[in-house]
Formats: structure tokens, sequence, C-alpha cells
């Protein structure tokens, strides 16, 4: 009874929850009990480990993108463009109230709807690859997706456009006339 106090009160409130182990980690004040969700494969051992390290992965881009789109959006506006060294890249806020390349403008609404239900279904098959057994380099571009798929959308609902930062200066026209930031290359 003791070990199970600090959980008796909420597990039954929850009707998501379908089983709840009590474990010797948590036993020894080392971890919490193994709680498996009702229609969700427990992701148990080294397998659900490695699984929450991908979910973990796709939040932690999401968050990197945020992160480095906030101190952009915080340049002033008509801040000149900053060239690396090399000067094939380089960095100037431009704010994108479309889609890719800024097509759509104005559409805004109807963006939000569909890059949202690809965001789910990228949710759904990254989710699907954690309970089925796939390979690591898929795992990894579904976390990768993920979280480009999520900071765009973001930006999306939260502000009405994404913010893009990073110009190419190649002999490529098309390729310089883009504007892209970091959940882009996530995506691609």
């Amino acid at each position: 009874e003791e070990f199970m106090l600090d959980i008796m009160y909420e597990i039954p409130k929850d009707d998501n929850i379908g089983r709840v182990t009590i474990t010797a980690d948590y036993i020894n004040h080392k971890g919490g009990p193994l709680i498996t969700m009702r229609g969700v494969p427990a992701l148990e051992g080294e397998e659900g480990v490695m699984g929450l390290l991908f979910v973990q992965l796709a939040l932690a881009l999401f968050q990197i993108d945020l992160a480095v789109k906030h101190e952009m959006d915080e340049q002033p506006d008509g801040q000149p463009e900053q060239l690396l060294p090399g000067g094939v890249v380089g960095l100037k806020k431009l704010h994108n109230h479309g889609t890719a390349g800024g097509k759509y403008v104005g559409h805004m609404p109807e963006i939000i709807r569909i890059s949202g239900a690809v965001t789910i279904a990228c949710i759904g098959f990254m989710i699907r690859s954690l309970v089925k057994p796939e390979r690591l380099m898929k795992r990894t571009g579904w976390a990768f997706l993920t979280g480009g798929a999520l900071s765009n959308l973001y930006d999306r609902c939260r502000k009405g456009y994404v913010v893009d930062y990073i110009r190419f200066h190649t002999p490529w026209k098309r390729l310089n006339d883009l504007v892209f930031n970091l959940a882009d290359f996530f995506i691609m």
C-alpha cells in the first residue's frame, strides 16, 4: 500500500490507462511504474527506451527550430542579410505567409488544415514505427519529419506565417529564390 499511495487516486480517473505495473525501480525510488495505455502496445525494455529516444529527438528538433526562429524574428525588419563564411549561405528574416516559395499567400486557413493533417499523419507513422520493429534510419527519418512539420505548423497556427531565414547564393537561380528554415531541412 505504501508504494501505491502516489498513484492510486490518480490512475482510476484516467480511462486511457490500461495497466499499471509496479517495478523494482519504483519500489527502490529510482523510477516510476510501467504504465500501459489502452490500445497502445507497451514499449518495454530496450525497445521502449529506444522508442522514447525518437520521441525526444522529434521534440528536441521542434524546440531547436523554434528557438532559432525566435532569435531571427527578434531581428529588426529590414536588417541586411548576413553572409556566412564562404558566401554561399546567408541569413535574413522572412515572414512566409504561404507555402514553400511563398505560394498560396492569403490561404492560411486552408494551409493550416492541410499541413495539420499531414503533421498528424507524420505523428501517426512515427508512433507506428515505434511499436513495430522498424529500422533505425526509418525511425530517425520519422522523428526529423515530425519535428520539422510540428515546428512549421506551430508557426502557422500561432503567428499566421512561418519564419524563414536561410538563403543560398549559388549558380542556380531557382534555389537562390527560396528561403528556408531548419524545419524545412528536417522535413527534406
